[in-house]
């Protein structure tokens, strides 16, 4: 099952969409933890509502006809995402830090507030943290890809297995996000627009360094906003977890389909030590070769 999420929705909306979902046909099903409040089903999808004012939505590989239930519910709860309110919108995020094979893909997105719902349309639906095939997100990609003539860019930054053996991952994470943010401030000539944009990222547990960075953007007038879980709720961070996702996911397609990194029929699976195939591999190929390739984060302690 595929999922959706609505997360911090007060308990009176919670009542008025679970009122709307039983009209819709839903039927309410018994809590299976205390964690739940209810769980309503309809023939695509299973609601359930949580103590935490979470809303959590598992659906099958489509969700067209779910479409109309989804915008009923944001006429009732308001929209999944902070509205815009400033004229760009910038974000940031990555993907790969548990993974033990592969790098840690960091992404930044900036589009204007126009393109807030056709974005929206475009990676709305999607779900970073469930396992798709490599064509999924590069669907999204060539899709996000030609609203460039509309004013949407990205910049890409990663950091190599090597390097997180190095440095710490944090102040690794500072430097990509700072690196990213000058490319479109300094790089793109947008400096002089600071006033104009929302800079969004997650907190990750920012260094001093790179926080002083952030405020003297805000003091230029840009609004800086760093929360936990930011792509839940700012659209432009979701839209640079996807990016993030769609380039990490094709790194990882090119050393499955190598020959070279293929041993005793296994690839490398979906480089998480979660995975059956990833963790065999590992046990594979440290018994053959003794030593792990390029791409195996050797900073992670391996148990196989």
């Amino acid at each position: 099952m595929n999922g959706k999420t609505w997360r911090n929705l007060k308990e009176e909306k919670a009542d008025e969409i679970k009122t709307f979902l039983l009209k819709a046909g839903g039927k309410e099903e018994a809590r299976k933890n205390p964690s739940e409040v209810w769980r309503i089903r309809l023939p695509d999808a299973l609601f359930t509502y949580y103590q935490n004012r979470t809303l959590y939505i598992a659906h099958g590989p489509s969700e067209k006809n779910l479409l109309p239930i989804y915008q009923k519910m944001e006429e009732i709860a308001g929209p999944r995402y902070s509205s815009p309110d400033r004229e760009m919108l910038f974000g940031l995020d990555e993907t790969g830090k548990g993974e033990i094979i592969g790098p840690v893909i960091l992404a930044g997105v900036s589009f204007p507030k126009e393109l807030f719902p056709t974005i929206d349309k475009i990676v709305g639906l999607s779900d970073t943290k469930r396992p798709h095939k490599f064509p999924y997100w590069e669907n999204i990609f060539k899709q996000l890809s030609s609203l460039k003539v509309k004013g949407f860019a990205y910049f890409v930054e990663e950091i190599s297995p090597d390097k997180l053996r190095k440095e710490n991952l944090n102040r690794l994470l500072d430097k990509g996000y700072k690196k990213i943010i000058n490319f479109f401030l300094k790089g793109m000539g947008e400096e002089k627009r600071l006033k104009e944009y929302r800079i969004v990222l997650d907190d990750y547990g920012i260094g001093k360094n790179f926080r002083r960075f952030l405020q003297c953007l805000q003091e230029k007038g840009a609004e800086v906003i760093v929360v936990k879980s930011a792509d839940s709720e700012y659209l432009e961070v979701k839209t640079a977890a996807i990016l993030a996702k769609r380039f990490r996911e094709r790194i990882i397609k090119k050393i499955k389909e190598n020959p070279k990194y293929q041993i005793a029929g296994l690839t490398i699976g979906s480089g998480n030590l979660s995975d059956k195939e990833t963790k065999e591999w590992l046990r594979k190929w440290k018994e053959v070769y003794k030593n792990f390739p390029y791409f195996v984060k050797q900073s992670f302690k391996i148990r196989i």
